[in-house]
């Protein structure tokens, strides 16, 4: 996300991806520069995994194209946006293993999944 060259970010690498050959591009990537543009992948951008495109595997980002991380490390703060409801009879719970998310506070990457 953000154009490179109108913005001044305080983190280099939460850029989204586009293909060099203008083949797809990740979520967050501004749409390739050629007529029609290019397609959209359902990805945010990572130097740590792989894409198959038309039989070409590409790494999805790199060290300046890397909004997983920034996802990652922005988790936290995030997750403490809403406050818990307390009462007298509080107890924790644990949360079910069947549930859509998963959290831990020191993570290496971040997977998200929408039903």
């Amino acid at each position: 996300h953000h154009n490179r060259a109108s913005t001044r970010q305080k983190h280099p690498y939460q850029h989204g991806y586009r293909a060099k050959n203008n083949a797809f591009r990740t979520i967050m990537s501004y749409n390739c520069p050629n007529e029609g543009g290019c397609r959209r992948i359902l990805r945010f951008s990572t130097p740590n995994e792989q894409y198959n495109s038309r039989g070409q595997n590409y790494t999805l980002g790199s060290n300046r194209e890397n909004n997983a991380r920034q996802i990652s490390e922005a988790a936290w703060i995030v997750s403490q946006y809403r406050g818990t409801v307390a009462t007298t009879t509080a107890t924790p719970t644990e949360v079910p293993s069947q549930a859509p998310f998963s959290w831990k506070k020191a993570v290496a990457s971040v997977r998200l999944w929408w039903r």
